[in-house]
């Protein structure tokens, strides 16, 4: 995990967003496949956001890890039109290819 992701761990296998606290207990996930559009991952936002548990550094974390995976400026809000819905496993996909390439991990 990064401070940048506070908490949130991508689990490939199941193509979600993990949120867990500091002593490993699990308190949500968010299902990548339901963020095709800016409307899906703004929905998800605000459910996290309202959670009582929710922090602004969990907030935070969430968009930036939904960011590196996702690339949202690029593939769903340009110019600030939407540009989806996306194929969020081909969007995953790249970006794996890319960490391969770069050597980078996203966690």
């Amino acid at each position: 995990m990064t401070p940048r992701h506070d908490g949130w761990r991508h689990i490939q296998d199941a193509a979600v967003l993990e949120l867990r606290d500091s002593t490993g207990r699990w308190l949500y996930e968010v299902d990548l496949a339901r963020c095709r559009t800016s409307a899906e991952v703004l929905d998800w936002l605000v459910q996290v956001r309202n959670k009582r548990w929710a922090t602004a550094a969990i907030v935070a974390g969430l968009i930036g890890a939904l960011d590196d995976l996702l690339h949202l400026q690029a593939t769903l809000c340009s110019g600030g039109h939407e540009r989806g819905p996306i194929d969020v496993a081909s969007t995953l996909e790249g970006v794996a290819q890319l960490q391969a390439w770069s050597g980078a991990k996203i966690p």
